[in-house]
């Protein structure tokens, strides 16, 4: 366990060198909905300001090309958003989560479970 004093010393040591925008504070972030086209463009600014990043996707093995090239710097795990025990999982070690699912039907009942319970 770390005494307040370093924690906070080693905090201020990164916030001193935060430019946003540009930097990072080092957070390791999760990002569910990562295959999907907004995902996969936050994975990409994620990775630009040189946060460590996980994208959340449905399935390794079904990413397209264009979304595979685009997250591939980031590291790849695969949950199911209506499963919170495979979420739990995959987000384990993520300080923070940026949700970024989506209805892909558009459908009420869709949206519902997508928007409202995997939310």
């Amino acid at each position: 366990m770390h005494s307040i004093g370093s924690s906070t010393n080693h905090q201020k040591k990164n916030i001193a060198s935060f430019e946003p925008g540009v930097t990072s504070t080092n957070e390791k972030i999760g990002v569910v909905g990562a295959s999907g086209y907004i995902g996969r463009y936050v994975v990409q600014e994620c990775l630009r300001r040189k946060y460590p990043t996980v994208a959340i996707v449905r399935d390794k093995s079904k990413l397209l090309l264009k979304t595979a090239d685009i997250i591939s710097d980031a590291e790849i795990r695969e949950a199911l958003a209506l499963d919170q025990s495979s979420l739990n999982e995959a987000l384990n070690d993520c300080q923070v989560v940026i949700c970024c699912l989506a209805s892909r039907s558009g459908t009420k009942a869709d949206s519902w479970m997508v928007d409202y319970e995997a939310s």
